[in-house]
């Protein structure tokens, strides 16, 4: 500050590039300094002298920095209030006057510019729009911090005078940020799904209430709340046919049929899965995903893998998955993308594939990490642990999944905890803790009554029985386990649990020395599948009946 106080004559222009920013051209501040272009030259060559600031490039089209954050901080500090107000008034006024691509590029600036002014009114369009711009570049975190500005300067207005169409704007842009950042089923998503639904109601937007459906539901659904998720799509494609937009049609048969599936309903989840998937526009696609947080066509993808492998079609699934991932990058929308890979990395514990889980562990946290997608990292937590189970790292592996457990429980969600109930009591029956695995099924079941997400009730059943034979030798409360296996997975269509539930039930039955019954179960269980024949269950289910015959 000495030194700035000795370079008098100069002092108030290093002030006023102080206002400007760390970083400024020397094109804007030759717009906004009162001074004609000589006397500016030679004011910025003593700053520039005196190692205040430092010059980069050649005269008009030159760059300056500030040597350091407490050289600028000290200059802006020493100007009076009523100067730097209007400092920051005639830095904005500049910027909307004379540099109008620059501010639409970067209209948090000029945003930053009317607050500091005492602005509120004119910075509040340009507070959204750098939140828009954010979304666009899947900038979550930073489009959550120009959004709640935008939302805090509206507080301050009179309510006759706010611009409520501005406030549906951010609510609208919050959501999608949330989901990407902090979860789908946190406080901050329903918060901001529920105002944006009812600003929307009171301004008859159909497109916006569509979008604030999405974030309800998805608030739902991973709560394991599935009744309300249900309510909330059926309302979403009621809506969408009313307004005649295929691309919301599309969005809301992925949730119908994303719901179907947790629920276990294979069947009804394949068809409406099916219709969220094609035909697809890049653009259109990106603009949905940007402004809801979900996007039907890939994350649909995805889901219909699942699907596709639990009725017994793993190469189906396995290139639906393939599809989905392909497809995710080529849109850009790095929440969608996080979904897909961490779906995929569900998909691979699910289908028992150690190698794939593995790839898919790795590349989701490395690119949840540069996105900063919190809730798809954790996820995946789930998937690493059981990797390191299967490795024999049992303690490593339990410690890692109870940590994906927790920050998911904390960010609200429940939803597949009880297939990865289901995968780590299967374990805990091989290092023979029965008890610890028997607790995690009664868990299981527990979520599965409360909840309605039924699709790992066979598993459920079927790792109990194998769980009470190991700790008791009770053979008939474990055939009645795996009956009750068969019978679930009959009536859901899942034909890969059915074949686990009749490998399980036959080893039983070749122990109590009834090979014939063994192979009638199996065999043609077996003989319905048509592909996957390189996969682990099917190997087993193969090696099973070698040995019966």
């Amino acid at each position: 500050m000495a030194r700035l106080d000795r370079l008098a004559p100069v002092k108030e222009l290093a002030q006023l590039c102080a206002v400007l920013g760390r970083e400024f051209s020397h094109e804007l501040i030759a717009a906004v300094s009162p001074l004609p272009e000589p006397a500016l030259m030679d004011a910025l060559d003593q700053l520039v002298s005196s190692q205040l600031i430092f010059r980069q490039g050649a005269a008009l089209e030159s760059t300056y920095i500030f040597k350091h954050a407490l050289v600028q901080d000290a200059a802006y500090e020493s100007l009076l209030k009523s100067n730097r107000l209007r400092s920051h008034q005639r830095v904005a006024t500049v910027l909307v006057e004379k540099f109008r691509e620059a501010v639409a590029a970067r209209p948090g600036f000029v945003a930053h510019h009317f607050t500091e002014a005492g602005l509120p009114e004119q910075a509040i369009p340009y507070w959204r729009a750098a939140g828009d711009l954010a979304l666009q570049r899947s900038a979550n975190v930073e489009a959550i911090s120009h959004f709640t500005k935008c939302l805090d300067l509206l507080t301050g207005i009179a309510a006759s005078k706010r611009d409520i169409r501005q406030e549906l704007a951010c609510w609208l842009g919050l959501t999608p940020a949330y989901i990407a950042t902090r979860g789908f089923s946190t406080s901050e998503v329903e918060n901001a799904a529920r105002r944006a639904r009812e600003l929307c109601e009171k301004l008859g937007e159909g497109e916006g209430a569509a979008f604030a459906i999405v974030g309800k539901f998805a608030f739902h659904l991973v709560r394991a709340e599935m009744q309300q998720a249900h309510a909330e799509a059926d309302a979403g494609l009621a809506l969408a046919q009313s307004i005649g937009s295929q691309e919301l049609m599309a969005q809301f048969n992925f949730l119908i049929g994303d719901t179907y599936y947790w629920e276990g309903q294979l069947a009804p989840a394949k068809g409406h899965l099916k219709k969220c998937i094609s035909p697809w526009d890049v653009s259109k696609a990106r603009y949905i995903a940007e402004r809801s947080g979900v996007e039907a066509h890939c994350i649909g993808l995805a889901y219909l893998a699942h699907t596709e492998m639990t009725m017994g079609y793993p190469d189906r699934a396995r290139a639906a998955m393939s599809e989905s991932l392909r497809d995710a990058e080529k849109l850009g929308h790095a929440q969608t993308l996080g979904h897909c890979l961490g779906v995929a990395a569900w998909m691979a514990v699910f289908g028992r594939d150690i190698e794939a889980a593995r790839q898919y562990v790795r590349r989701t946290v490395e690119y949840c990490q540069e996105q900063q997608l919190m809730f798809w990292e954790a996820s995946v937590y789930l998937v690493d642990g059981w990797v390191l189970i299967q490795e024999g790292s049992f303690e490593q592996g339990v410690k890692r999944m109870q940590e994906g457990f927790a920050i998911r429980r904390a960010a609200g969600a429940a939803l597949v905890h009880a297939n990865f109930y289901a995968a780590l009591a299967e374990r805990y029956e091989r290092v023979r803790d029965f008890d610890s695995g028997l607790a995690l099924i009664q868990e299981g079941f527990t979520h599965l009554e409360w909840s309605g997400e039924r699709l790992a009730e066979s598993e459920l059943h079927r790792v109990q029985g194998e769980l009470l034979f190991s700790k008791t030798s009770d053979a008939d409360a474990a055939f009645q386990c795996f009956g009750r296996a068969l019978t679930v997975a009959r009536r859901q269509e899942a034909r890969l649990y059915e074949l686990r539930a009749a490998v399980s039930r036959g080893r039983l039955l070749i122990r109590r020395e009834q090979r014939n019954a063994a192979h009638n179960l199996l065999a043609p269980i077996y003989r319905s599948f048509t592909e996957g024949f390189d996969t682990q269950d099917l190997k087993d289910a193969k090696a099973l009946l070698d040995e019966l015959s």
